[in-house]
């Protein structure tokens, strides 16, 4: 069905365990599998979609990459660091936060949680239009839903949308249809 939605894509499933994550070498993972991969083919334009933690990856991506990235459609996102993600939360969204400093202690995946707000932060400056396009999908019930309304602060109604459901994979079917149904990659022809 993914293939024949639109004639502009390709899929690459990477194999991006949690281990990447807690190592801190995602980042390094998804740029041979995913960056490395679209240059060898010639690719002109990459958009990555990923799914609970595989949100996480993808924003690590257009972080790291954000000319390579033209967009990212994070679904159900798991950003990590759960309390980091509650701290921006109580101090009343991303313009509000103030950041924790990253030191030595730090562990990789808190590292790479605080460096990927900070980053989605920069999404309400001027000029954040040369940054990836950014599309979010949730599920009402998510228990981690408030990693998604961090999201949402910096994406425009226009590209968010929900459905029925939690964290799980009947939601994450169901909104990964209405990305398909919609493909926001078409949308720039």
């Amino acid at each position: 069905d993914s293939l024949r939605v639109s004639n502009r894509c390709d899929f690459v499933a990477v194999d991006a365990h949690v281990g990447y994550f807690a190592s801190g070498q995602i980042g390094e993972r998804l740029t041979v599998d995913i960056l490395t991969v679209a240059e060898s083919r010639g690719y002109e334009e990459i958009w990555v979609v990923g799914i609970s933690m595989g949100a996480l990856g993808g924003l690590i991506l257009a972080r790291d990459h954000p000319a390579e990235i033209r967009g990212v459609v994070v679904l159900s996102p798991w950003l990590g660091d759960e309390d980091l993600v509650d701290a921006v939360l109580e101090a009343g969204g991303l313009s509000e936060w103030e950041p924790p400093e990253i030191t030595e202690a730090t562990p990789p995946l808190t590292a790479d949680t605080i460096r990927t707000l900070e980053w989605l932060a920069t999404y309400a400056d001027e000029g954040s239009e040369s940054l990836p396009e950014v599309t979010l999908g949730v599920a009402s019930r998510d228990h981690w839903r408030g990693m998604g309304e961090v999201v949402a602060e910096v994406v425009p109604e226009a590209r968010r949308f929900r459905v029925d459901g939690d964290h799980d994979w009947a939601s994450w079917r169901a909104l990964f249809a209405q990305v398909l149904r919609d493909p926001p990659w078409d949308r720039h022809r």
